[in-house]
């Protein structure tokens, strides 16, 4: 669940957190998001040829957790945002899964 919250970056567009849902209030949005193996399924594709990431800051998310989802990905153009690219890892990861 995607809940809408005061951003920590006023300049930043990305005003999503992710956490347990409490239940919708009036200054609350909430959404359903997907998993990148949930999009990749959707999708009906098995392979990624170009995966473009702009996110606003939410990569240091995206590249936690379960990254089984990157053997489908040949290529990926990332904008990084703050220091996401570090905070994230992306590095080690993409090392880790063999991109060059």
């Amino acid at each position: 669940m995607l809940v809408g919250a005061v951003p920590d970056y006023p300049e930043h567009y990305s005003i999503f957190e992710v956490r347990e849902p409490t239940g919708a209030s009036e200054d609350q949005a909430e959404t359903i998001g997907l998993s990148m193996p949930g999009i990749i399924a959707e999708s009906g594709f098995e392979t990624i040829d170009i995966l473009k990431v702009d996110i606003e800051g939410s990569e240091i998310q995206l590249f936690r957790g379960d990254l089984s989802w990157l053997a489908s990905v040949k290529c990926i153009v990332i904008a990084f945002h703050g220091d996401s690219r570090k905070v994230s890892g992306f590095d080690d990861v993409m090392n880790s899964m063999d991109f060059a």
